[in-house]
């Protein structure tokens, strides 16, 4: 054979070996990593985000972001990525790059007083490519950051040093994936890993499980509780160590979904349970999960609460040493009463206004047999006392009796060494369960929120919080962020507490926060809730919901109305104004101005439509300072009005009032004393109405209640009397009464078969929910909550007067209740300053709250799940009108503002 054939032919096996060399390194290149594969074991959390994009978008559509936004970590990563993003090429790239990218982030201990985060992405196509590169590149080129590249293992690793801040930031390529870290030391783990081919996924219990699939999940979380205890040594003093580790030692590790709402981060999913010997699941497996209802007996001034939910309480002595301590003459009986507990158990930490101090420490058990335990608990009592030739202790709170065993440690010897630390046990049974105390102090003041139903069950904030979070569980932790504030001082790690402190508003800002876990099957069903409290929960915010339909422009600024009113002729709705000038306006359906009258005088009340006098043709009637007008369909005057009062008078408001509903229509006045006038139509004073004088001004308009043949006149005023007047403005039997406190608002009721029949609420401005009947007799009183003494409640009548709801208005917090007082909304406002609160209904779900803040003139909606209708500012001051069109399911706003009237419609 030819010499040149051999060569050809070598040269031809030679690129068969180059290309076979090449493809294969190329399929190992475009081979897709499991990026969970990278993630090294000591990781205590992984977040595998997706739909950065819709995340960023909704987040900044919530209330989560006003707090989450000033934070400075969080700002200087927008500033950072924001330079990034200009150095890479065109405006927007980056985001553009990182937007659908499904991403991890790995947390790791990195030293005894630091952690640090290493982040894994996907490099998917060429484009992509070409963008790092670019990136890079530029990057080098930039004179703020300095390039260095070392080789570690076969792999280069590359180093971006900020000259302006010393910041450095490494990574590597891996298979089309870059893991990028400030950590040297978190990356060259991972090389090892690789080269070792150590790729066991650290998520390998939860293989199948992708909850980003689900709509509206942003992440899926991991948790590795054995590496929880070293990275909360990072924030926390040694002294809780302990029981962090054993706590941590329930479960393995989690996989829970993260979803957002505008008022709270939750995190839902299953954990594995910890196979270890000696562990909290060890301690508690096979026990059923419980509700939680001791929550009736919490105190608001909680701190911090662990409950368990358990059938054997006495399971938890397990995690007990035993010791010297444990073998004395006490412990036969105190094994004996470890028995008769069951069901509920809680360690709680009461508020502390003091760092410095040891919070104060309650232990709450259920009874399980109530007579059998109280029973052995005092015989300890007699026990002791006797041995140390001591008198009992024994003080009686109320309807409760509180009692001391000089045992030390007595809660620890019942349920284990969580509950350490009371030298000295106070006890006191309140309904089926056992409240422990090493301080009677504590328990006198327990006792007192108690009875004064300061506890969680009925404060409003809390049952909203609860109504969120698991129901039955067997081991849930609560933290109330305000009152653990101090504690927190206390107990975090001193290099810590300057960050702590940086990041106070933030913290007490999602002040409630729960972690639970109930057992199913195999599993525990674990969620994590972070809320704030002040915050509506509501899901989406809707956009370009408003749509001004007509905007009617006066010469002068409208200071009344608008005031609703009818087209005599066709129906049509039409709006009543009045201006600066003191001009009254009549707008028509279409904005235009029909007619305008002068009166003089400001508008006292409101302007009202009635079929008045022996025409029967459809009036205004309206009040200014001390007169009453009445005019026609075109504006003008009817004869012999105006009714004129004193000059001494001030009118408050006008009040229609028609006895027989045969339109003979009497004109009732009340003016800024308490004086009430009664005219017919032809302007006459009536009998006994010269006028009625009462203590002091009506909180509200007089109402009128026909009960069989009676009319009653019932007047609330403003100092807590309640008068019921007849025809002739004499006070039926059993009026007046007081109920005892200021009120600033009316009562709402219906009439009965008789005057007893006929029950009436009223709340007073601290609140009391009073119920009452035309007979003169309450029949019931209710305290609401009332959070701070700057607390103020109004009763609010709906618009058609078909229900009414309660409103409290507290330091910017406004929250409405129904009348059976379950929460319908709260939401914290910009100001303190007054609120105005309407409430509409137009039948079904067709429920909308209107609240005004008048300091910074500004309106907004809320439908029937408190959710906000619309997201534009409306601008305003004063009540607005409001109606529903069923055709197009639209609402119409009417509203008020410097010199404009304007009609609005919104979707719903």
């Amino acid at each position: 054979m030819p010499k040149r054939f051999i060569f050809y032919f070598g040269v031809l096996l030679l690129l068969a070996g180059l290309g076979y060399y090449g493809y294969s390194k190329w399929e190992e290149a475009r081979e897709k990593v499991d990026l969970w594969t990278l993630v090294p074991d000591d990781a205590v959390f992984v977040i595998e985000s997706g739909n950065h994009t819709q995340f960023i978008d909704r987040l900044k559509r919530t209330q989560v972001w006003e707090s989450l936004s000033e934070v400075t970590y969080l700002r200087r990563l927008e500033d950072n990525l924001a330079l990034v993003d200009s150095i890479g090429g065109r405006k927007g790239d980056l985001f553009r790059f990182l937007g659908p990218k499904t991403m991890l982030t790995s947390a790791h201990v990195v030293s005894k007083t630091d952690y640090d985060l290493v982040f894994y992405l996907p490099i998917s196509t060429v484009k992509e490519h070409r963008y790092v590169r670019t990136l890079v590149e530029n990057l080098e080129k930039n004179k703020v950051f300095q390039h260095s590249s070392h080789t570690y293992q076969g792999i280069q690793v590359t180093e971006l040093k900020n000259l302006n801040n010393a910041g450095v930031i490494s990574y590597f390529s891996y298979r089309n994936n870059l893991v990028i870290s400030q950590s040297p030391v978190l990356l060259e783990s991972i090389i090892r890993r690789i080269k070792r081919q150590q790729l066991a996924s650290v998520k390998a219990g939860f293989k199948n499980i992708n909850y980003l699939n689900q709509e509206k999940v942003y992440a899926n979380v991991f948790i590795n509780y054995r590496n929880l205890p070293p990275f909360l040594r990072l924030f926390f003093k040694p002294e809780l160590q302990p029981a962090i580790e054993y706590l941590s030692g329930l479960c393995r590790n989690s996989m829970l979904e993260f979803k957002l709402e505008n008022n709270k981060l939750f995190l839902n999913g299953f954990s594995n349970p910890e196979d270890l010997h000696g562990t909290f699941h060890e301690h508690i497996a096979g026990q059923k999960p419980k509700q939680f209802l001791m929550q009736q007996f919490i105190p608001n001034r909680m701190a911090v609460l662990l409950h368990f939910g358990l059938d054997q309480t006495s399971r938890m002595r397990q995690f007990n040493n035993p010791g010297p301590e444990l073998n004395t003459p006490m412990s036969a009986l105190t094994d004996s009463l470890a028995n008769f507990f069951g069901g509920e158990l809680a360690l709680g930490y009461l508020q502390t206004y003091n760092p410095a101090a040891s919070p104060e420490k309650v232990a709450v058990a259920q009874l399980a047999a109530p007579l059998k335990a109280l029973a052995l608990l005092n015989h300890m009592v007699s026990v002791q006392n006797q041995e140390a030739g001591t008198i009992p202790y024994k003080e009686q709170k109320g309807r409760y009796t509180i009692r001391m065993i000089p045992e030390p440690e007595l809660p620890r010897k019942l349920f284990g060494k969580l509950f350490s630390g009371f030298e000295q046990t106070y006890f006191v049974q309140v309904e089926n369960y056992v409240f422990f105390a090493d301080d009677v102090v504590t328990l006198r003041s327990l006792i007192a929120d108690i009875d004064a139903e300061n506890v969680w069950s009925k404060s409003v904030a809390q049952k909203a919080f609860l109504e969120e979070t698991q129901h039955e569980t067997n081991f849930s932790l609560y933290v109330n962020s305000e009152n653990a504030w101090n504690m927190l001082n206390r107990y975090v790690a001193p290099d810590k507490r300057t960050s702590l402190l940086r990041n106070e508003d933030l913290i007490t800002d999602f002040n409630q926060f729960s972690l639970q876990f109930s057992a199913v099957d195999k599993q525990y069903y674990t969620s994590i809730l972070l809320r704030q409290q002040d915050a509506l929960a509501i899901e989406d915010q809707k956009a370009d919901t408003f749509e001004i339909e007509k905007s009617v422009a006066f010469r002068s600024k409208v200071i009344r109305g608008p005031f609703p009113v009818r087209n005599p002729l066709n129906r049509s709705l039409e709006m009543v104004v009045q201006d600066s000038s003191l001009v009254l306006h009549n707008v028509n359906a279409d904005g235009k101005i029909t007619w305008s009258d002068s009166l003089q005088q400001a508008l006292a009340g409101e302007v009202i439509q009635a079929t008045f006098g022996s025409d029967g043709k459809t009036k205004y009637l309206f009040a200014t300072e001390n007169k009453i007008h009445c005019l026609d369909r075109s504006g003008k005057e009817v004869a012999n009005f105006p009714y004129y009062l004193p000059d001494s008078v001030q009118i408050q408001r006008l009040t229609v009032v028609d006895w027989d509903n045969h339109g003979d229509h009497r004109l009732l006045v009340d003016d800024d004393l308490g004086n009430l006038y009664l005219f017919d139509e032809a302007g006459d004073l009536q009998p006994g109405w010269q006028p009625v004088k009462l203590e002091a001004r009506l909180a509200a308009e007089p109402q009128l209640v026909r009960v069989g043949a009676k009319n009653v006149v019932l007047a609330v005023l403003e100092n807590g009397y309640v008068y019921a007047l007849n025809e002739e403005g004499e006070p039926y039997p059993g009026f007046p009464f007081s109920v005892g406190g200021p009120i600033n608002s009316g009562a709402f009721g219906k009439a009965g078969v008789n005057l007893r029949k006929s029950e009436f609420t009223l709340v007073t401005v601290r609140g009391e929910v009073i119920t009452f009947n035309l007979s003169g007799e309450i029949t019931k009183r209710h305290q609401l909550v009332r959070p701070d003494r700057y607390a103020r409640f109004t009763l609010i009548p709906e618009s058609h007067k078909k229900s009414f709801l309660i409103a409290r208005q507290s330091q910017g917090r406004v929250t409405l209740l129904n009348p059976e007082y379950r929460l319908l909304l709260e939401r914290n406002f910009f100001t303190s300053s007054p609120k105005i609160v309407q409430y509409f209904l137009f039948g079904g779900e067709r429920i909308v709250y209107v609240i005004t803040e008048t300091g910074p003139a500004k309106t907004y909606l809320f439908d029937g799940k408190a959710k906000p209708i619309g997201n534009l500012v409306i601008e305003n001051r004063m009540p607005v009108s409001l109606f529903y069109n069923e055709p197009t399911d639209q609402y119409q706003l009417y509203k008020v503002y410097g010199r404009e009237l304007k009609k609005i419609s919104i979707k719903r």
